[in-house]
């Protein structure tokens, strides 16, 4: 969910990090440690941690919607870094239920993060309403049986 909220220049820089490791680890024809790439992302993404912004229109939802409807996030990033983004904007205390890419098998496109976090609210899908961010989630979303807004159109017109 917050992959995309990053501005672009840290996106490109963290796959031109990525790229040169496989690059770099294909050339040499050594093993690829998957962990070690893991482990070094979360690490990028926590340095960039500071420079997330809320989306305010979805904050705003958040915040006036609080303790009337079930809400959950349901993210494709790992847990460490998905609470840690939430603290940060100050959105972490208002949702009980967290679904990370660490709870489920297959990430988005594919519609289980979503599903788990339906079920954990004791939701329908169809009764869900989804804010997403990527192409990826929105198929998830439209997998899942979900209605679903695409924010990139709200943080666009944020000044």
């Amino acid at each position: 969910m917050f992959d995309s909220i990053l501005e672009k220049p840290n996106h490109i820089r963290y796959f031109r990090v990525f790229l040169v490791l496989i690059y770099q680890t294909k050339s040499r024809r050594a093993k690829f440690n998957s962990e070690l790439v893991i482990a070094s992302r979360q690490r990028y993404y926590q340095s960039l941690i500071n420079t997330v912004k809320e989306i305010q229109a979805v904050a705003e939802i958040v915040r006036e919607h609080y303790g009337l409807i079930p809400m959950a996030v349901a993210s494709g990033g790992e847990r460490v870094v998905l609470e840690a983004t939430l603290s940060n904007i100050k959105l972490r205390e208002f949702f009980n239920i967290i679904v990370s890419i660490d709870d489920v098998e297959k990430g988005k496109p594919e519609p289980d993060i979503f599903l788990f976090a339906s079920e954990r609210l004791g939701v329908a899908p169809e009764d869900c309403i989804v804010y997403e961010d990527s192409d990826g989630g929105l198929e998830a979303a439209s997998r899942a049986g979900m209605r679903f807004i695409d924010v990139r159109v709200l943080w666009s017109t944020q000044t």
